[in-house]
C-alpha cells in the first residue's frame, strides 16, 4: 500500500511542477517600433481542486514520510512561482528597454527631447555626432 500512495503522490508532484507558467501577453503595439520582445504575464495552469486539497488533508501526520510529503506540496509550487515570477520579471524589464530605445513617443524618449529642446531654446545647441563634437571644439 506505501508504494501505491508513493507513486500518487510522485504523480501529484509532477503535475504540480510546471503549475506556474509565463506567457507572452498579446497587446497591441505601436507597429512603427517594430518591437521584437513581448510582454509577459505569469499563469497558473494547475488546478488547485478540492480533491487535491482533501488528498493532501488525508495524509497520516504522524509518519516523517508523509511530512516530507506536505512539505514538497508546498515548496514545489512555491519553487515553481519564484522561477516563473523572475522570468517574467526579467523579461519584462527587457521589453521595457526595447520599447524606450525603439519607440518614439516612449518616455524616455518624451524627456530627453524635451530638455533638448530647452537647451537650444536657451542658445545651446545638439551635437548629434563625434564629427561635430570636434568642428565645436576646433571652432569652426
Amino acid at each position: 500500500m506505501t508504494i501505491l500512495k508513493l507513486i500518487l503522490w510522485l504523480g501529484l508532484f509532477g503535475i504540480l511542477s510546471g503549475c506556474f507558467t509565463v506567457k507572452a501577453v498579446n497587446q497591441p503595439e505601436d507597429e512603427s517600433c517594430h518591437l521584437v520582445t513581448k510582454a509577459l504575464a505569469m499563469n497558473f495552469s494547475g488546478d488547485l481542486s478540492s480533491s487535491y486539497l482533501q488528498s493532501s488533508a488525508d495524509v497520516n501526520q504522524n509518519s516523517d514520510s508523509s511530512k516530507a510529503v506536505l512539505v514538497l506540496l508546498v515548496a514545489i509550487p512555491v519553487t515553481s512561482f519564484i522561477v516563473s515570477g523572475s522570468i517574467s520579471v526579467l523579461g519584462n524589464a527587457v521589453h521595457w528597454v526595447e520599447k524606450q530605445g525603439r519607440c518614439e513617443d516612449s518616455e524616455i524618449r518624451t524627456f530627453t527631447s524635451a530638455v533638448n529642446d530647452s537647451i537650444v531654446s536657451a542658445g545651446g545647441m545638439m551635437l548629434d555626432t563625434s564629427a561635430d563634437f570636434l568642428d565645436w571644439m576646433q571652432g569652426k
